[in-house]
């Protein structure tokens, strides 16, 4: 009885040794996951230094500023003619659209709804003719001559879809110029969209045109230069790609 006895004791005093061991010895599974660096195989605690990183970020490109959903920009203020009046008209929709670096401006013209669609390279042009006219304008230089394509400052091809409840039809490739006219004696720069055959259907889009002053020029091209719009994104793409 008393071997017995001393047996049971001795067994129990080797249990509890090993189990104290382990205990000593086992680190948590969150120790296991870093290193004194904070790296992923070592230990990381209290006293590993915290660094702000940055998460590899996609190449903004002249077709892609980041995988972001549409931004609204200021409102565009543009002229629209009234018999032969300018009346200033307010487009509100008017969005950066981050995943093609390309704007869209929405609104109603008449009886349809229109979208308008610049990639980067349409901009470019754009702002290259809204500053050939800012200089004409400034050095009295605007030329009077018939308002054609072939007086155009360019002729190119952009996105605009319409519809009476949606612009959901419309031409990828629509013509359209820039141009300068003289209203009331004062020169306007002129956005004209002429109508074009539809993608899909056996119909032309419509014709929309409207109009700028040189006021409206400047604070439209501060909007949609490259500079801005890439600003648009900073807090987003600090946010998305900061570790």
């Amino acid at each position: 009885m008393k071997k017995n006895l001393l047996t049971s004791l001795l067994i129990c005093s080797l249990t509890a040794t090993l189990m104290m061991s382990c205990a000593s010895t086992k680190k948590s599974d969150v120790e296991y996951s870093y290193d004194d660096e904070g790296d992923s195989y070592g230990v990381y605690d209290e006293n590993t230094e915290v660094r702000r990183e940055k998460i590899a970020e996609p190449e903004v490109t002249d077709t892609f500023l980041g995988d972001f959903d549409p931004i609204q920009l200021q409102s565009l203020i543009v002229l629209k003619k009234s018999g032969k009046k300018l009346k200033a008209k307010e487009y509100t929709k008017f969005y950066l659209v981050p995943r093609s670096n390309s704007i869209e401006i929405t609104f109603r013209d008449t009886a349809n709804e229109v979208s308008i669609i610049w990639s980067k390279a349409e901009r470019d042009k754009i702002i290259e003719a809204c500053n050939t006219f800012l200089t004409q304008y400034e050095e009295k230089t605007v030329p009077h001559h018939k308002v054609n394509p072939r007086t155009a400052y360019f002729n190119s091809k952009c996105s605009l879809w319409y519809g009476v409840l949606n612009a959901d039809n419309g031409c990828s490739r629509n013509d359209y110029y820039l141009n300068c006219e003289f209203i009331d004696k004062k020169p306007y720069l002129l956005f004209k969209f002429s109508p074009t055959r539809c993608d899909e259907l056996d119909q032309f889009t419509p014709s929309v045109s409207f109009y700028m002053s040189p006021t409206h020029i400047r604070e439209f091209i501060e909007v949609i230069s490259q500079d801005n719009l890439e600003y648009q994104l900073k807090e987003k793409r600090e946010r998305a790609y900061t570790y």
